[in-house]
This record gives structure tokens, C-alpha cells and sequence, in this order.
């Protein structure tokens, strides 16, 4: 497997002996020059990986003669973050006896192997700005990269030890990788019975599907096992899929409707590969986590507020519909809008708002809706062809009754999107909720208002109430930007072990898992 590198041994190893005088003649790059002469590796590489490696090939990390397979010993423990060791050319590495016998092309590999694998587990297997999975306002760059990874590296010389350390100590990562190491070392001996497709499934039903409801859900352990086939839905199957309801973001009502059965239906495999998927988004959250920090978990439709790296405060949310995606983004709260106006977006002017207009035209009315031109001029309605309106824009006044409710919280970002308040507070009490058109909806949004403006004293405060109580609309910074993180993911655990799934809204988990199977 490693043949292609041995004809240019002997030109690394005499290039190598020549520095020196090359150096002084050619004006040649040597602290770079494995990567001049080097035949391409056979594993993929990022950018910084290169740079970082091409600086440390000469270093004395691979003269004890067990270092390599020290290396190939760590690399295997990989698979436990969810990742796949042989992607890091372990066969070679395992065929090696000794570190020290390494010519300088072999030293180059090693050190890029070694590099790679400490760049997926801080950084992440797949860069997610550049995958387009989350939006960064500032993505890492490579020299972010290389600064990350050179400091990583020149904090030893023992491959074990820097990979231990790249691993990240965030306590949802730790907890989600104990949880999927059993999960996967630990499956099911017979495969989980699975529920025919049928009515929903409630309390005093009968019936084949109801035996086979309860014995899924016994082989799970959501309840105990039967001497004997019973096919009454009684209490205790009820609360059974309550608890099943409850560890997998499904709204509890202890019905076995479409959505229950269809995360019944899931076999061990498919929960084992969700969990693998967001082991590399927990990668991602611990790179992108700061003490002070808003989380929008846009699958458990929540937000949290972190302050000194603990949690201060979480709210419910209302995310957007499956058809109107929430996006995942990486940006910082600059500002907030009191009392705001709400300028109608193209497509809910076109999908939801035309079709109500044209049935009748006092929703304009009711929903206290101005029509305005294109230079913000107050059109007649009446004078309006509806069938085909052109440059209209639709604005609805601030005010109680205003769908960004007394509040919006702004930050930079393409989709257009931001958090707000809402009048509809009784879509908070809905089990899941996924209503908005790709906005966030806050609970209590004047309470996240009050913790954002906490460090801007009492002068601060006193202009935030005074334009608030004025009813008119403004504008008002934060005391200083807060870092925001909008995140997908649909797995976690907890402390015990016990593993909280989501329903995959958005359909993301397959094209993650596809990326990062790629070699």
C-alpha cells in the first residue's frame, strides 16, 4: 500500500543531507521541502494540515521505535467519536515495526496522518461553512486553521497524548460518545419488532398492532416484557409511549400516531448512525461555544443562555416549518428592535398572504396591513389589481397585535432572519413547534431582553424602557455583541447515559453521514 513512496526515498534522504548548501543555492523553501518532493498522499488532506505537518516532519516525534504504532493504537480509538480509522491509512502504519527507521517522505505521512486526525477531532471531520451546512459570519480561514493546529501540536511530542487532548472536553460531547460507544457495542440480539403502518394507535384499541406497539416498545425498555402476547392498549402502554414521546421530541400525548410509529419503526443502525452524525455536530458546537453565549436548538425548539460557560437561562421557541427552514448560522446579537413594524417577506406575501387578500379584502383590515409602494407610499387597496399587485410591499404597524410582538433581536446574516417576540404565546404550549416561516419566536422575549441589556447599567435600561413605553419604533445596540450559535442537531445525552433523540425536521442527518463516510 505504501510502495508508491519508496522510489523517492532516496532523493528525500539525499535532499534532506544537501540542505545546507541547496539552501544557500537555489533560494529553495526547505522548511516546506517533504512537500515539494513528496509524492501526494493517499488520505485526504485539508489545507492547514499540510502547512501544519510540512513544519513538523523533521521533529523528533517518530525516532521511538513504538511511536507509530502508538499512533495506530490511538487512531483506532477514533471510532468512538464516531469517526472511521481506516480513512487514516492505518494499514500502513500497522505494517511499520519501527518509528525510527522512517526515511523522510515516511516521517512526512506520519506526521500528516497524525495532523489530520487532530484537525477532525477539534475542528471537525467536515467544515461545515464550507459544506454549506452552517452559515459562520466569520468561517475559519486556513490560517485560523494552521494557528489552531500548530498550537495543538507544539504542545507535545507524544502522538497518544495530542490526539487525548484534541478530543473535546465539552460535556454534550463527552456524554453523547459514552452514550453511542454502548449503543454500539451493545445491540439488540434479536431485531426490533416493527409496527405495520395503520390508524393511530390510543388507549382501548385492539389488536395485533397493539401487541406488537407493546413489544417494540419492551425491547427498548420502555416497558416490561410480557409473559404472554396482550393486545389491549391500556394505561401503563400509554404512559410507555409518553416516555418514548418525551426522549424523542415528539408531542406527548401517549397516541401512537404517524410520527410515533415512524421513530418506533427506527432500527438500532439508524439510531447508532444519528448519533455518530452528531458527535461531529457536538465537534462543531464545542469549537464555536463561547462563556457568553445565546444557543438556539432548532430541533428541540428551545434557546438557551449561556453566562461564565454555564446555563442562565432557556426559553421554548417556535422554529420554522420543514417547508421554511430555520437556518443553522453562526453570527452575534448586535441590536434589538422595540416596538417593531413588520414588513411582509416575498414569500409569505406570495404563498400566504395574496390568497387570503383575494378571498377578502378586509384581512387587510383585521390584520392591520398598510399596502405601500416600492418608495413607501400608502396605496388604496381598493385601487390595487390583486390578481396581479406587481411592486406592492405589505407593513403592518407596531403594536400588541404586531407578529413580531413588542421585540425583535437582530444580527448579520444572509436568510434574512432574526428572533422576535410573538402574540401567538399559545403555540409555545404545542409539543412541537415548527410554525414560523424560518424566523425564531421567543417565550419571554423581554426576559432575554433584560439578561442581553444586564451589563449596560442603569442609563442603558432607562433608554430601553423609555422607547419601549413610547410605543413608537427604534433601534437600540446591545452593551456589546452576543454571541450567537443556531444549531441543528438531533441527538444528545445526558450525564446517565440516556440518549434524547429529535426528529430529523429538516431532513439533514443523511447528507452529514454521507460526508462524513467519504474518504
Amino acid at each position: 500500500m505504501f510502495k508508491k513512496y519508496t522510489p523517492v526515498a532516496a532523493l528525500c534522504t539525499l535532499l534532506w543531507l544537501s540542505l545546507p548548501v541547496l539552501s544557500a543555492e537555489t533560494g529553495v523553501d526547505y522548511a516546506n521541502l517533504p512537500t515539494q518532493v513528496c509524492p501526494e498522499p493517499p488520505i485526504r488532506l485539508d489545507p492547514a494540515v499540510r502547512t501544519v505537518a510540512g513544519g513538523m516532519f523533521h521533529r523528533d516525534l517518530w525516532r521511538a521505535s513504538d511511536s507509530l504504532r502508538a499512533l495506530a493504537t490511538e487512531l483506532r480509538t477514533l471510532a468512538d467519536d464516531g469517526l472511521y480509522p481506516d480513512q487514516y491509512h492505518l494499514s500502513w502504519l500497522e505494517s511499520r515495526r519501527r518509528g525510527d527507521d522512517l526515511d523522510t517522505c515516511e516521517a512526512l505521512l506520519a506526521s500528516q496522518i497524525l495532523v489530520q486526525a487532530l484537525s477532525d477531532l477539534t475542528l471537525g471531520r467536515v467544515d461545515p461553512h464550507r459544506a454549506e451546512l452552517v452559515w459562520y459570519r466569520h468561517p475559519m480561514t486556513d490560517e485560523d486553521r494552521v494557528r489552531a493546529l500548530s498550537a495543538l501540536v507544539a504542545s507535545g511530542d507524544d502522538p497518544q497524548a495530542l490526539i487525548q487532548a484534541a478530543r473535546p472536553a465539552f460535556a454534550p460531547y463527552q456524554h453523547l460518545r459514552a452514550a453511542y460507544v454502548a449503543a454500539r457495542d451493545n445491540p439488540p440480539r434479536d431485531p426490533w419488532p416493527e409496527i405495520p403502518a395503520g390508524p393511530s394507535l390510543r388507549e382501548g384499541d385492539t389488536g395485533e398492532r397493539v401487541a406488537l406497539l407493546r413489544a417494540r416498545l419492551a425491547a427498548e425498555g420502555y416497558t416490561a416484557a410480557e409473559a404472554a402476547v396482550v393486545e389491549h392498549f391500556d394505561v401503563g402502554l400509554g404512559d410507555a409511549v409518553k416516555v418514548f414521546q418525551l426522549r424523542h421530541g415528539l408531542a406527548v400525548d401517549g397516541v401512537a400516531g404517524r410520527k410515533t410509529l415512524a421513530e418506533l419503526n427506527r432500527d438500532a443502525e439508524q439510531r447508532v448512525a444519528r448519533m455518530r452524525v452528531n458527535l461531529e455536530r457536538m465537534r462543531w458546537l464545542a469549537r464555536d461555544m463561547a462563556p457568553r453565549t445565546l444557543v438556539v436548538d432548532v430541533t428541540a425548539a428551545r434557546v438557551m443562555y449561556y453566562r461564565g460557560g454555564e446555563l442562565a437561562w432557556t426559553s421554548r421557541a417556535q422554529m420554522g416549518m420543514a417547508s421554511r427552514a430555520t437556518p443553522a448560522l453562526v453570527s452575534s446579537l448586535t441590536h434589538v428592535t422595540l416596538n417593531p413594524t413588520w414588513t411582509v417577506p416575498p414569500t409569505i406575501l406570495r404563498n400566504d398572504k395574496l390568497p387570503e387578500i383575494r378571498r377578502d379584502i378586509s384581512y387587510l383590515t383585521k390584520n392591520r396591513l398598510k399596502v405601500l409602494d416600492r418608495e413607501g407610499n400608502v396605496l388604496d387597496p381598493g385601487q390595487v389589481d390583486w390578481s396581479n399587485p406587481g411592486g406592492i410591499i405589505l407593513r403592518q404597524d407596531a403594536g400588541p397585535r404586531n407578529a413580531l410582538g413588542r421585540i425583535a433581536f437582530r444580527f448579520p446574516n444572509p436568510f434574512a432572519v432574526y428572533l422576535h417576540d410573538t402574540p401567538n404565546q399559545h403555540l409555545f404550549d404545542s409539543g412541537e413547534r415548527f410554525f414560523s416561516s424560518g424566523c425564531v419566536r421567543i417565550k419571554d422575549a423581554m426576559t432575554m431582553a433584560d439578561l442581553l441589556f444586564s451589563d449596560g447599567g442603569d442609563e442603558r435600561k432607562a433608554e430601553f424602557s423609555r422607547v419601549l413605553e413610547s410605543g413608537r419604533t427604534g433601534n437600540l445596540n446591545l452593551p456589546q455583541p452576543v454571541p450567537l450559535i443556531m444549531g441543528y442537531w438531533t441527538a444528545e445525552a445526558d450525564a446517565q447515559g440516556q440518549v434524547f433523540f429529535r426528529p430529523d425536521v429538516y431532513d439533514l442527518d443523511q447528507a452529514l453521514l454521507s460526508l462524513l463516510q467519504k474518504k
